[in-house]
């Protein structure tokens, strides 16, 4: 609950210790204004403290801010900022070399070159705090086995996938659960090298073995044969580059025994089979990584919806690690916690994406942040 203690102050009275000044201050999570609702407690629109004002939206395809007059820090140089919206990557690169567009948010990877290339184009790249994950589902076989989920780990080689797959464009994680511009981020972890006898050995000790010679693994007569679910992720550049990646993991797993169907499915379908459990692996990005504190672990956690695991001391763990009022003990908990999940393997983690924005000839000022998607203008003027 939330008490008042003086005319400035209010108390915050908690069920258990937790990081609150990290909570409140996260980018993802702002201080709404009640004024920014109706009576019905419905959203009419957002209203800040921030250097530019809202002015109006037309849904899906405009959004325009205006200089916020009032701003309590250092005046902004924009007169009015417009965000047009442009789902096409290669659309809004074509865009910003026609001089259409000022800046472009979430660039593909596949047109990182080219644009750098381009006399007054500048492309902007940080490594960012969001990491691309396969997640499994280890409440049903195959899965449940961490063999398996082993097995998978030591199948896939991240620096293939980041070279050709990516063109470059991001770091591989080789099952390293936070980007290094994580709090708590363990550089001495011990991570999966690619290694296709020993994830073939992996299935052979889960009993999993090739017996016909049609490439594929089986035990009992049935074969080794799973199902990875994929689906447009808004925290992407392009929804194609899931699409790829899965691919190359399909051919990854073939080389070792294991037989991948794709199945891609919009965002509805994909929450509604994701309850259900109808996949065993799934192909994530982000969650709770808006910025650098690492609650990211909770999405493994049995009573998130979207953990599908259970496994044994991960929980508490991971309670311990968020409840931690001394920042040197918390660290070691994450550290552990890293550890753990490496070990355990809910998910493997691929690639730690670099954010991407490029810029023309008129924009100066911009310095590119390492949170997720989000476009920090402070300090920007058009020449």
């Amino acid at each position: 609950r939330i008490e008042p203690d003086g005319p400035l102050t209010v108390r915050f009275v908690l069920k258990r210790p937790m990081p609150l000044p990290l909570y409140l201050t996260h980018v993802g999570w702002p201080i709404m204004s009640p004024t920014c609702t109706d009576e019905d407690g419905e959203f009419i629109r957002p209203i800040g403290t921030g250097p530019y004002r809202f002015e109006t939206q037309r849904e899906d395809q405009q959004i325009v801010l205006i200089r916020n007059e009032h701003y309590w820090g250092e005046a902004p140089r924009l007169e009015r900022v417009i965000f047009q919206v442009v789902p096409s990557a290669a659309a809004r690169a074509i865009a910003l070399e026609a001089g259409e567009l000022d800046m472009t948010v979430k660039v593909a990877e596949s047109n990182v070159a080219r644009l750098r290339a381009l006399d007054g184009i500048t492309v902007h790249r940080k490594l960012s705090t969001f990491t691309d994950f396969l997640q499994f589902n280890c409440l049903k076989k195959p899965f449940s086995d961490v063999r398996l989920r082993r097995a998978v780990a030591h199948a896939i080689d991240t620096e293939q996938l980041v070279r050709t797959i990516l063109e470059g464009v991001g770091r591989p994680a080789k099952g390293r659960p936070f980007s290094p511009r994580m709090l708590y981020c363990d550089p001495a972890l011990e991570l999966y090298e690619p290694d296709s006898p020993r994830a073939r050995r992996l299935l052979a000790e889960a009993s999993w073995k090739d017996s016909d010679g049609d490439g594929t693994a089986d035990k009992a007569g049935r074969p080794l044969h799973c199902v990875l679910m994929v689906t447009q992720n808004p925290n992407v550049a392009v929804g194609d580059r899931f699409m790829v990646m899965a691919e190359a993991i399909q051919a990854a797993l073939k080389r070792v025994g294991i037989g991948v169907r794709i199945r891609r499915l919009e965002g509805g379908a994909f929450l509604r089979a994701e309850r259900e459990g109808e996949f065993d692996m799934l192909l994530r990005s982000g969650f709770y990584v808006w910025g650098a504190y690492p609650r990211h672990f909770f999405i493994h956690h049995s009573s998130n919806v979207y953990s599908h695991c259970e496994v044994p001391g991960l929980d508490s763990l991971i309670e311990a690690a968020d409840a931690a009022a001394d920042p040197a003990a918390r660290g070691e908990l994450y550290q552990k916690l890293q550890r753990e999940t490496l070990d355990l393997l809910p998910a493997f983690y691929l690639v730690h994406q670099e954010k991407v924005v490029a810029t023309g000839p008129r924009v100066g000022g911009y310095e590119i942040s390492a949170e997720g998607p989000w476009l920090n203008l402070r300090g920007v003027y058009l020449r």
